[in-house]
């Protein structure tokens, strides 16, 4: 609106005019909308903040947990809470079953404190993010065998903590995991007749999983290949003693 003509406005109405100004430029600002309205501001206190997020945490609100436990690590660096919410935030990243994200952040508190407490707990978990994600036996098991190695990794670091117990646990069922997993592609290059691969993936089943279920049928395919080569090696000989008396 032009200035004069603003000028010539009664007082009111300027004023009117004014206001209808200033909620324009905020509607044309790139906020979000309402956005700016619908979520209280974050306190100003850690110890708000802090028991906001458990409070969200444990009403599974997970991402909005994630938002309060990070907003005390960024503007209070140096609180008391802020070992609770790097914790946290790795806690909801797991139970939002955002598996990459939760490794990360447990990685990260172990870096960070490796002498913690809670150390334990936070390899369990590490673990559990990779079991979690462990496909089906006929697919790459990169995530069983790392399942399987940190639950080592806890057993072997704190075979006395109450975490090493179930470690065992899992560690059990990603071994018997990755054991099936071996039958099944030996299976598959006994019956393309890949006997020299098949063989090598039942020896390892045997060599590296005999507790799992597996050994005695690894041993019977063992056996079965032996016998075939046995076969062929007794028909190649027949073929070859007849190709000779037929030269003589």
């Amino acid at each position: 609106m032009p200035y004069m003509a603003l000028r010539n406005m009664p007082r009111r109405t300027r004023g009117l005019a004014a206001l209808l100004g200033v909620l324009w430029i905020l509607g044309t600002l790139n906020l979000g909308g309402c956005a700016l309205f619908d979520r209280e501001p974050l306190p100003q206190s850690d110890d708000v903040l802090i028991q906001q997020g458990i409070e969200a945490f444990n009403s599974g609100s997970y991402k909005r947990s994630i938002e309060l436990f990070q907003a005390v690590k960024d503007r209070f660096p140096f609180s008391r809470h802020v070992l609770l919410a790097e914790q946290k935030i790795a806690d909801a990243h797991y139970l939002r079953e955002e598996y990459p994200e939760a490794i990360y952040a447990y990685q990260d508190f172990e870096k960070l404190h490796p002498r913690n407490p809670v150390i334990p707990y936070i390899i369990y978990q590490i673990g559990m993010c990779y079991f979690k994600q462990m496909p089906d036996i006929d697919q790459d098991q990169e995530v069983a065998r790392k399942a399987a190695a940190e639950f080592d990794r806890l057993i072997k670091t704190y075979p006395n903590s109450p975490y090493a117990i179930r470690g065992e646990n899992r560690l059990n069922e990603s071994l018997n995991h990755l054991a099936r997993y071996e039958m099944y592609v030996g299976k598959f290059y006994y019956v393309q007749k890949k006997y020299e691969a098949a063989r090598a993936r039942f020896q390892g089943v045997i060599r590296n999983f005999p507790d799992q279920g597996e050994y005695r049928e690894a041993l019977r395919y063992l056996d079965e290949i032996e016998q075939r080569q046995a076969r062929v090696e007794e028909k190649q000989r027949e073929s070859q003693e007849t190709d000779t008396a037929e030269s003589r």
